[in-house]
């Protein structure tokens, strides 16, 4: 996939994003491995002050949902799945997974969709390029 390069850049930038907005801080301050600790520290004091809950999501893709399982594992969330259920449940507390895991994964997907779009569109082009001349 053209594009596929800066998929794991835009999405790290994601997490940066997100950890600064949660900390009140500058992303351009921020290195990953301390948006990654800022993420986990967000979960922990979540954790300390609301009951966890069970959130789920369907992403149909399995390469997508091992992503999103690294990513609960690196901030510290929970990631099953119920028997006989294609959705994804996520246990972590209701601010943790709307202030810091949904924007995340959120990002993640946009950036999915947009380079397959691109990519689709590449192909359209060569393939209307490649027509015959009637």
């Amino acid at each position: 996939m053209a594009g596929s390069n800066e998929i794991p850049s835009k999405i790290l930038q994601a997490e940066i994003e997100v950890a600064a907005r949660i900390s009140n801080r500058e992303a351009a301050g921020l290195t990953t491995p301390e948006a990654v600790r800022t993420l986990r520290a967000f979960g922990l004091r979540c954790s300390r002050s609301a009951p966890l809950i069970e959130a789920q999501i369907s992403i149909p893709e399995p390469e997508l949902q091992h992503v999103v399982a690294e990513l609960c594992e690196r901030y510290g969330a929970g990631l099953h799945r119920k028997p006989r259920q294609r959705l994804l449940t996520i246990t972590a507390t209701h601010a943790f997974v709307d202030d810091a895991l949904h924007p995340v994964i959120q990002a993640m997907l946009d950036v999915v969709i947009a380079a397959r779009h691109e990519e689709a569109r590449r192909l359209i082009a060569e393939l209307r390029a490649s027509m015959p001349d009637e």
